[in-house]
This record gives C-alpha cells, sequence and structure tokens, in this order.
C-alpha cells in the first residue's frame, strides 16, 4: 500500500504530522519524487535507526569514515547510557553533568 495520506490508521495521525514525515523521507532521499521508496530508501529501512542516521550511514559507504559515523551513531543512540556511575557516586556524576 503506497498511498500514506490515504491509509486507514487504527488513531489517525494529524495530516500536518503525516506531510512533514513524507517531506523528511523526500529530502533524504528516501522516497523518489512519485513517492515511492528508493533504493536507499529500502536500505534506510531495513536499518533500526532513525531515518537522519540512516541517511548519514549510507552516506558514509562511500568515504572513508564509515566506522567514524557507526560510532557516532553508536554514541547519538546510547539514550544516556554511556557512561555508568556506581549508586555510591550517582549524586556526583549527576550534579557533574
Amino acid at each position: 500500500f503506497n498511498n500514506v495520506l490515504g491509509f486507514d490508521f487504527v488513531q489517525r495521525p494529524p495530516q500536518e504530522a503525516l506531510v512533514a514525515a513524507l517531506e523528511e523521507l523526500l529530502a533524504l532521499q528516501a522516497l523518489d519524487r512519485k513517492g515511492d521508496l528508493s533504493d536507499d530508501g529500502k536500505l534506510m529501512a531495513k536499518l533500526p535507526l532513525e531515518p537522519a542516521y540512516s541517511r548519514a550511514l549510507l552516506a558514509a559507504r562511500g568515504c572513508q569514515c564509515f566506522a567514524h559515523m557507526l560510532a557516532l551513531l553508536a554514541t547519538l543512540c546510547a539514550d544516556g547510557a554511556l557512561f555508568h556511575a556506581p549508586m555510591a557516586h550517582r549524586a556526583a556524576a549527576d550534579e557533574a553533568r
């Protein structure tokens, strides 16, 4: 089903949100001008990342920075779990942040 705007959602998101999402995917070259997934868009859909992160990772393929981009995205996706503070030092660690 290719018509996202006409899809019968259980709880329909606001039309503006759908349009904004489609515009973002178009800007990231995940969609072609007809609204179909591009080849890169199909690859991006397979990655468990936000679309912008997927695009950055795919862009790094052609450069010699893939490992660096992968490390950067792993850090960005860590959700604050990057640093571990033992319970005894948690208050000091939180204050230092």
